[in-house]
């Protein structure tokens, strides 16, 4: 199993999101949901 780092820490798994509408919305929400940075 992945394991992801706590968001805002050194190690923290990040996700940028270039052109994000209505889908990418969703999908920082459920990264979010997982512990995971979200760059938008």
């Amino acid at each position: 199993m992945t394991r992801l780092g706590t968001a805002l820490r050194p190690a923290a798994t990040r996700v940028m999101l270039l052109g994000s509408g209505e889908l990418g919305k969703e999908v920082a929400i459920e990264c979010q949901r997982l512990g995971v940075e979200v760059i938008a």
